[in-house]
């Protein structure tokens, strides 16, 4: 059985079609895969994170996912400066800042990442003069023998 000539060019645009459309659900399950790769990327994220956080970066404000983001990030650096402060006895700032300066990046990071960027160093800028005034208005009270 041959085929008349007449069909020829329309089997030939047929072919061209179909190669286009192989390769473009080629590409397309390759795109799904790829987006399935930034789900588990945002679930390791949002574990890292509270329930709260999580859940205002689904389902609500920017503005109310950058405030429990910037709580959190209070949280901790308070946290860690009480833990430094015991290991140095309250000697300097200096380690701590440093130690501080890699968070203030990750949360930098994560707020732009959940849609809401913000500068967390500006803010751990403005915690380190809230601790300098706090230790200037209220030293530590010197012990017996110095």
């Amino acid at each position: 059985m041959q085929i008349p000539e007449e069909y020829l060019p329309l089997i030939a645009v047929a072919a061209v079609l179909f190669i286009v459309l192989v390769l473009l659900c080629t590409i397309l399950f390759f795109k799904i895969w790829g987006m399935t790769n930034n789900i588990i990327k945002i679930r390791k994220h949002a574990l890292a994170h509270d329930n709260r956080l999580v859940a205002s970066a689904l389902f609500g404000s920017k503005e109310k996912t950058l405030e429990i983001l910037q709580e959190e990030f209070t949280e901790r650096a308070v946290a860690k400066y009480e833990e430094y402060a015991e290991e140095t006895e309250y000697k300097g700032l200096e380690g701590f800042q440093k130690k501080m300066k890699y968070w203030a990046d990750k949360y930098t990071s994560s707020a732009t990442y959940l849609g809401c960027p913000y500068d967390f160093n500006t803010a751990l800028t403005d915690l380190f003069n809230k601790i300098r005034v706090c230790k200037e208005d209220y030293p530590l009270p010197k012990e017996k023998g110095m």
